[in-house]
C-alpha cells in the first residue's frame, strides 16, 4: 500500500519532471541498477533515440549509446553525461541543416561521438554552444555547410578535450564569437575548406 502510494504521487507530479523522478524512486528499490539510461537504434535498451532519453533523464544521469547511426538533431538542456559506447566512429550522430548538438545552457558533457550536420543551404555548425559550461570530449565533428563547433554568447565557456573538426565546409574548424571563450585542448582542426 505504501509504494501504491508513493507511485500517485509521483505520476501525480508534472509530467516533464516524472521520467527522471520516477527512475530514481525505481532505483530505490533496485540497489543493482545505476540509473543509467541506454539508447540503441536496434530497440533492445531503454530508447531507440538520444532525443527520448534526452527528454527521460534527470540531472546527473548518464545516458549510454550503442553503436548506431542516429539522425538526430539534439538539444541537451539539462546536466546529463552523453557516452558513446564502441569503438570511435561506431556512434554517428547525423542531422540535416541544423546543429547535430545544441547546447543552450548548462554543464552536460558529451564524450565519444562522431557529429555531422550534413549540406544544407543555410549555414549550420555541427555543436552549437550558445550558453554554459560543457564539456565535449573525444568526438570527431564535421559540417557540410558551417564550422564545426560554434561557440556564442558572453559567458559561454565550454572545454573541448581531444577533439577532431575536419571537411567542415566555411573553412573553420572551430568558432568563438560574441564574448564566448573557453579551453580547447589536444584538439585536432584539418581538412576544413571554403
Amino acid at each position: 500500500e505504501t509504494v501504491d502510494k508513493a507511485i500517485r504521487e509521483m505520476l501525480s507530479k508534472d509530467p516533464q519532471s516524472r521520467p527522471g523522478r520516477c527512475r530514481a524512486f525505481i532505483d530505490q528499490f533496485n540497489p543493482a541498477s545505476n540509473g543509467d539510461l541506454v539508447v540503441s537504434v536496434s530497440g533492445t535498451s531503454d530508447f531507440r533515440t538520444i532525443g527520448e532519453a534526452l527528454l527521460a533523464a534527470g540531472p546527473g544521469v548518464t545516458i549510454r549509446v550503442h553503436p548506431g547511426r542516429y539522425r538526430e538533431a539534439l538539444r541537451v538542456s539539462r546536466d546529463v553525461t552523453l557516452i558513446a559506447e564502441g569503438q570511435p566512429g561506431e556512434v554517428v550522430v547525423v542531422s540535416h541543416g541544423a546543429p547535430a548538438v545544441t547546447i543552450p545552457s548548462g554543464s552536460p558533457t558529451v564524450r565519444g561521438f562522431e557529429l555531422r550536420v550534413q549540406a544544407a543551404r543555410d549555414e549550420a555548425p555541427a555543436v552549437r554552444v550558445t550558453g554554459g559550461a560543457p564539456i565535449l570530449a573525444d568526438c570527431t565533428v564535421t559540417s557540410g555547410n558551417g564550422p564545426g563547433l560554434e561557440v556564442r554568447g558572453a559567458g559561454t565557456n565550454p572545454t573541448v578535450l581531444d577533439c577532431a573538426f575536419r571537411n567542415c565546409r566555411d573553412g573553420n574548424g572551430i568558432v568563438v564569437c560574441e564574448q564566448a571563450r573557453g579551453m580547447f585542448e589536444r584538439c585536432k582542426v584539418a581538412g576544413n575548406t571554403f
